[in-house]
């Protein structure tokens, strides 16, 4: 079936659907991982937004400010990792995962890297402020102690 037959409302619901039944099925004590069902909503919200570029059918869209004509053979992997390293630490897995299940070529695994990196960070951070808030920071351990020298 062709993809632009779905259209892009389609092919976000399909995406929250797979979500949706995902975290169902974990929640229930399924057996099974959730990367390759994560992919598959990467690969749907990949394909929606090639849908919703400016030169396709919703040009008039508010979506025509963010997705600005960028292809599919762009948006699909970098969709499709991106949205599992939003809940894994796994970057380089999901980039050889992805360059093997698209067969991608070289200079777009940079990109697919780029897309999964910057997903893990947004949703994870960088450690910096846990470590703050937790206090297992070098600069939170060592003012206490300097403080209190101070003091005698």
């Amino acid at each position: 079936m062709n993809y632009r037959a779905m259209g892009a409302p389609f092919l976000c619901l399909l995406a929250f659907a797979k979500m949706t039944t995902l975290s169902i099925s974990t929640a229930t004590g399924f057996v099974g991982g959730s990367i390759f069902p994560m992919i598959f909503a990467g690969t749907c919200l990949g394909m929606a937004s090639v849908d919703l570029n400016p030169t396709g059918p919703a040009a008039d869209s508010w979506a025509s400010i963010f997705f600005c004509g960028w292809p599919a053979a762009l948006a699909v992997p970098c969709m499709a990792a991106g949205l599992p390293c939003a809940f894994s630490p796994a970057i380089i897995g999901m980039v050889v995962i992805v360059l093997l299940m698209m067969k991608l070529q070289a200079m777009a695994v940079s990109h697919v890297f780029v897309a999964s990196a910057v997903s893990f960070t947004a949703v994870c951070g960088l450690g910096l402020s846990q470590s703050l808030v937790l206090g297992r920071s070098a600069v939170v351990r060592h003012a206490p102690a300097e403080a209190g020298k101070s003091r005698r």
